[in-house]
């Protein structure tokens, strides 16, 4: 088999038992100097925090741990790559996925609740209205999700 020059995982790292070792693998599968793009939750940002156990991307018992740069980072090195760029996602659907379940928790306004916990996976046009406040969430490393680009190590 040819080694692949890029592997992305999007949203897969945290639904992994063994990431270091899934990682190990792929880097086993890339060229040197392979590149990996992953998109996964960010457990950093301030949405986990104000939500807590209503947060959206915590999406237990499927999410086996939850990512933030720094931790990210470690289980990285250890599977063999050098963590290089964290795009932060200019987008509030988390956000609004959140809000919902915290509607339901409360019993306040089923219809709109349900709306909302459906939003993250269907969309809509709420996402560019709220697009500015996005941007700058995403530019202060605060949104709900991101995507890395990390290098194979090769040693």
């Amino acid at each position: 088999m040819r080694p692949f020059d890029l592997v992305v995982a999007w949203m897969v790292l945290e639904h992994l038992h063994d990431p270091v070792l899934a990682l190990r693998r792929i880097r086993d599968w890339t060229a040197p100097a392979g590149w990996l793009v992953a998109s996964v939750p960010n457990a950093g940002s301030w949405e986990l925090r104000a939500f807590s156990d209503a947060w959206y991307s915590l999406h237990l018992p499927n999410h086996l741990w939850h990512p933030t740069v720094p931790t990210l980072s470690t289980v990285l090195e250890r599977g063999g790559w050098r963590l290089e760029r964290v795009f932060f996602h200019r987008d509030l659907r988390d956000l609004l996925g959140s809000l919902g379940y915290v509607l339901e928790d409360r019993g306040w306004l089923p219809g709109l609740a349900t709306r909302l916990k459906a939003f993250p996976e269907v969309g809509g046009r709420l996402s560019q209205v709220l697009f500015p406040l996005a941007f700058l969430l995403a530019a202060a490393g605060q949104t709900g999700r991101m995507t890395i680009w990390a290098r194979r190590k090769d040693d």
